[in-house]
């Protein structure tokens, strides 16, 4: 052993063991999170969004402590070492560290042969990746500091907008406003300095109650401590980026975290789910980066669809669902301590059980081949499995199948697409597949025919999520035809309630002048009472056929929002489907490709 792997193998088989065992237990608290909140779906996205942020967290502290709880639950380890041998014929026998002396019959002595580490080397490409992740943290976060560096100054009305809204929500410090024309959606960014970045065209296009809805919701991120929370699912993110599960987590924090401040500008405004809903859609889709940054747009459209659902969901006065949500929250930060698994002990594995039988630590059979000892500090080292060799060659294969002029399937990047085709004669159907660095191309029309078998279960998916795709989108079109209907007429009772503001003025003019004059002719003054009361009735009237209208449409709209959940949970459905057929599939074809390779009727080019 170098002197080099003497000095790091006990610091990587630590960060080793950490990283294992953050990766379990996480991984754990994630599932039962999710579990929650599927069996939940009531629950409020402020309690969504804290057991998120206690997932991540629970990963970061279950990786740096170094004196996790034991939890004795593993079978106690014998105190015998003749016991730990394996002595059944029956069994498969690997080789033994041999550590006795030869017979004296023998003129050479062999080494102790020791296992080769795999954590020091696993540990050092960690380190790698994630060094590289730190850096492009770092130089994306630079971008847009230069972004807001280059910011204007928001106008004197936005101003004073966001200081009333940060009075009314309590902020302690008062954020800069700018507008930038490098950002296409509202953010708040800043460790220390927060500040409110605004899009120059999209923010001065909204309508004065928009443009407050949207500060708010920024502001709000400030009075959460959002942007400072942020850091843990960051950090945890990247520390575990070879861990799906975690960026399930850091995902589901971010969008419940923007549904949560939504949730917030609702009940701080007063205002209706269907005007911010409208707002949502007004900002649209975000494709910038906003590493430790809150910005008001989702990322796709599947997320900015769960934020107008989840809208609806914003009501926290059941006392069975606050129940819920204290006792989910509390057993989250219980699962926060980070556990460790140690043998049971040996009086209490034992108690109640007769002792074991003299002859079994003394079995005189010897065994038929070598077998493993356990030694401290040098770990024992089994056999790849099967599964894990064929993983990895699952992962080094790329290949292009052209079926015709318009049909293509492929598993790989647009470069090996140009070296298929340029190896395909005219139009034909081939196969072209490139394995352990080799090439191969498979024209028997046999093979071809069972790959689009193999694939023919994706395309009828594809096919059935393209149908339900088609009516969501009519859905959406009635939906945005009722929707405009609807605005027509608010926009018809904001007259009217003009109109009927101005007849109060009036009132309060007559009764001033009636209280004023005394001398006044009673019968013009009667007149114009009762003038004035034929207005106000015939506003009213007015008014009350906008709002039956109104109701109207709330009917269609909701059998609408209905007809649009079943297709999602049918799209969801589909989804979950599409993800089995895909794995079933890439397993089907690594296997297909293996047998051609081997039959001889994939030709590898030279």
């Amino acid at each position: 052993m170098s002197p080099l792997t003497e000095l790091l193998g006990p610091a990587t088989s630590l960060v080793f063991d950490s990283l294992v065992r953050a990766s379990i237990q996480g991984g754990v608290l994630v599932v039962l999170i999710w579990l929650v909140c599927r069996l939940i779906p009531q629950l409020p996205a402020s309690v969504r969004c804290i057991l998120w942020w206690l997932a991540s967290l629970k990963l970061l502290v279950t990786f740096v402590c170094v004196d996790p709880l034991p939890v004795p639950v593993l079978e106690p380890a014998r105190s015998d070492p003749v016991a730990q041998l394996n002595f059944s014929p029956g069994r498969p026998h690997v080789s033994a560290i041999q550590n006795s002396p030869k017979p004296s019959g023998q003129g050479t002595t062999s080494e102790p042969s020791v296992s080769f580490d795999w954590s020091v080397p696993a540990v050092g490409i960690w380190a790698a990746i994630l060094t590289l992740l730190l850096a492009g943290l770092a130089d994306r976060m630079r971008k847009i500091n230069g972004i807001a560096r280059r910011a204007v100054e928001a106008p004197r009305q936005v101003q004073e907008l966001a200081a009333a809204l940060g009075e009314s929500l309590r902020l302690s410090h008062r954020p800069a406003v700018r507008l930038s024309d490098e950002v296409d959606t509202p953010l708040v960014l800043g460790f220390c300095r927060p500040l409110v970045l605004l899009p120059t065209g999209s923010f001065q296009a909204l309508r004065s109650e928009q443009q407050r809805m949207a500060l708010c919701h920024e502001l709000l991120h400030l009075r959460r401590k959002d942007l400072w929370l942020a850091y843990v699912p960051a950090l945890a993110e990247r520390l575990f980026f070879f861990h799906p599960l975690v960026h399930l987590a850091v995902r589901e924090y971010q969008l419940t975290r923007e549904a949560a401040c939504d949730a917030e500008v609702l009940r701080e405004l007063d205002a209706k789910p269907y005007d911010y809903g409208r707002l949502l859609l007004a900002l649209g889709v975000s494709r910038l980066p906003m590493h430790l940054a809150a910005a008001g747009s989702p990322s796709s459209y599947s997320k900015l669809r769960r934020r107008i659902t989840m809208l609806r969901d914003t009501s926290t006065h059941c006392p069975r669902l606050r129940t819920a949500s204290w006792t989910a929250i509390l057993l989250a930060v219980l699962a926060i301590t980070p556990l460790t698994f140690v043998a049971r002990s040996e009086d209490r594995q034992q108690a109640g059980k007769p002792a074991p039988s003299p002859r079994a630590a003394t079995n005189p059979s010897p065994p038929t081949a070598p077998v493993a000892a356990v030694v401290p500090g040098v770990p024992a080292q089994a056999a790849r499995p099967a599964a894990r060799e064929r993983k990895r060659r699952h992962n080094d294969l790329n290949y292009v199948l052209f079926l015709d002029e318009n049909h293509t399937m492929m598993s790989g990047s647009s470069e090996d697409t140009d070296r298929a085709k340029s190896l395909r004669k005219g139009n034909e159907q081939m196969l072209w597949l490139r394995r352990g660095g080799r090439e191969y191309i498979v024209r028997d029309p046999a093979v071809l025919n069972q790959v689009q078998d193999i694939f023919r279960p994706l395309q009828q998916i594809g096919g059935e999520q393209a149908k339900i795709g088609a009516k969501q989108a009519e859905i959406g079109g009635r939906q945005a035809e009722i929707g405009s209907k609807q605005a027509a007429i608010g926009r018809k009772q904001a007259e009217i309630g003009a109109k009927q503001a101005r007849v109060g003025s009036r009132h309060a003019a007559f009764a001033a002048r009636q209280a004023g004059d005394e001398k006044a002719k009673r019968d013009e003054l009667e007149n114009e009472r009762r003038q004035l009361e034929l207005d106000m009735q015939e506003l009213d009237k007015e008014m009350q056929e906008l709002s039956n209208q109104m109701q109207a449409f709330n009917s269609p709209m909701n059998d609408l929002s209905k007809d649009m959940n079943v297709l999602s949970q049918e799209m969801n459905v589909l989804s979950r489907k599409m993800e089995e057929a895909s794995a079933k599939a890439e397993a089907g074809m690594s296997t297909l490709l293996d047998r051609a390779i081997s039959s001889g009727a994939a030709t590898e080019v030279k």
